[in-house]
């Protein structure tokens, strides 16, 4: 599992989502800002997180497991099971 770089500290952080508000953005393939990490944290349920690089990966994420987002690497979630999350940023 990728870890967020020692320089980087947290900036920004969303609202909590579930399926009822997460935005359709997040859904299909996005990516974070040039020198933009995130951290994706589950609450409940789970998140399927696709990373669409090469090679692609598919995480499944669940309470205590977060996905670290990369910058500039095109990724999506899927929400499963009630799945509540929220994203953290960092950047150096």
């Amino acid at each position: 599992m990728k870890t967020l770089p020692d320089e980087v500290k947290p900036f920004e952080r969303t609202p909590e989502f579930d399926a009822s508000s997460v935005p359709v953005g997040l859904l299909r393939g996005h990516h974070t800002s040039h020198g933009v990490w995130g951290a994706i944290t589950v609450l409940q349920g789970r998140v399927i997180y696709r990373i669409n690089s090469t090679p692609a990966e598919e995480v499944t994420l669940t309470p205590g497991v977060v996905g670290i987002i990369e910058p500039d690497v095109p990724h999506s979630v899927e929400l499963l099971d009630g799945a509540r999350f929220f994203v953290q940023f960092y950047k150096a």
